[in-house]
């Protein structure tokens, strides 16, 4: 079967033209005559290719070419304006809205068929990439989080913006206490999830001390990025959680919360981030707590979802189960622009 071109027009003639001509070319061709139909036949034919009309009753090709850009934007969808507006302004616009290319009316077939190969190559350059991206991302699931020290009622999430990411949550144990570190490299994709596997491999889980933990790990990265001509950073909290008693240190992260005695409240991160100075100092700070009581890491994405004072009710007014609900419904109900991860610990 050939690619799949999507022809979105509201013009009979002008949609058949198109229809027949990439027809003998082997190629399968949808028509809609409206952008609706264009909606429908989108999700359930998941074409290769929309080639739109941008002068159409309601709703217009601009608008519908900004619809499918924000919606698919994985796997890449390309879509080629069709218009008979040929001046700068509107030409504009289509780029605003996310277009690929652009035909001018009256179609010449030799310049359509030039652009639609091109557009369907681009595609399947973005699909392979995409898929490499998505077995990465298992990859990196896999090596995270296929141990972990959580208790049953503890809650871990990690959902990143991109198929791989660069938050990263590490629980180990030792006798007497349990640690958890959760760390955030800095930007976005694969350069992101490689430095957070680095992390990973870089973390002295013998070390009995959360400050010096993060400071033998931020000199072991300045050592691994020092000849990278792009500053990459990290930042961090870790504890150490002993019974009724919790050392902690950060590294430019926001503030683990603890819920305890009917309030919440922040354990203060005062470090500056890893892998910029191997002249930084790292300052443990200590809480203490009661059984039954929760402590929150997260990562700044959570950000995107509500602010700081919103988190801090929220775990103050819910049960851990509750929370925990609560948060995923958030996160699901939009599409964050960054990495998101939490770990919420039952003490």
């Amino acid at each position: 079967m050939g690619k799949k071109i999507l022809v979105v027009d509201d013009d009979r003639l002008s949609r058949e033209l198109l229809v027949g001509f990439l027809t003998k070319e082997k190629y399968t061709v949808l028509e809609a005559a409206s952008a609706g139909e264009a909606r429908v036949l989108i999700y359930k034919e998941k074409p290769d290719l929309i080639l739109l009309d941008v002068m159409m009753p309601g709703e217009d090709g601009f608008s519908f070419c900004s619809y499918v850009k924000k919606k698919w934007q994985e796997p890449f969808l390309p879509v080629i304006l069709i218009t008979a507006l040929n001046d700068r302004q509107s030409k504009l616009q289509g780029l605003r809205a996310g277009a690929d290319d652009f035909l001018s009316k009256p179609v010449d077939t030799i310049e359509l068929m030039i652009k639609v190969r091109n557009m369907l190559k681009i595609r399947e350059l973005h699909a392979n990439l995409y898929n490499e991206l998505v077995f990465a991302r298992r990859v990196q699931e896999n090596l995270f989080f296929a141990e972990n020290h959580l208790q049953p009622q503890d809650k871990l999430f990690y959902r990143p913006c991109r198929p791989v990411g660069g938050d990263l949550i590490e629980t180990w144990e030792q006798p007497d206490s349990r640690w958890a570190l959760l760390a955030d490299a800095a930007g976005h994709g694969p350069s992101a999830a490689l430095i957070a596997t680095a992390v990973k491999a870089l973390i002295d889980k013998k070390c009995q001390d959360p400050a010096l933990l993060l400071d033998r790990l931020n000199r072991k990265l300045c050592s691994l990025l020092a000849n990278e001509d792009t500053a990459y950073y990290v930042t961090a909290i870790c504890t150490k959680i002993e019974e009724e008693k919790i050392s902690f240190a950060g590294a430019g992260h926001p503030p683990c919360l603890l819920k305890s005695r009917g309030r919440v409240r922040q354990l203060p991160s005062q470090g500056m981030p890893l892998g910029i100075s191997t002249g930084i100092t790292f300052e443990k700070g200590i809480a203490f707590y009661q059984p039954g009581d929760s402590l929150l890491l997260y990562s700044d994405g959570l950000f995107d979802i509500l602010n700081e004072q919103e988190l801090k009710e929220m775990l103050l007014l819910s049960d851990q189960e509750e929370f925990h609900l609560s948060l995923l419904a958030k996160i699901n109900s939009c599409k964050p622009q960054d990495d998101i991860s939490f770990l919420l610990l039952n003490l």
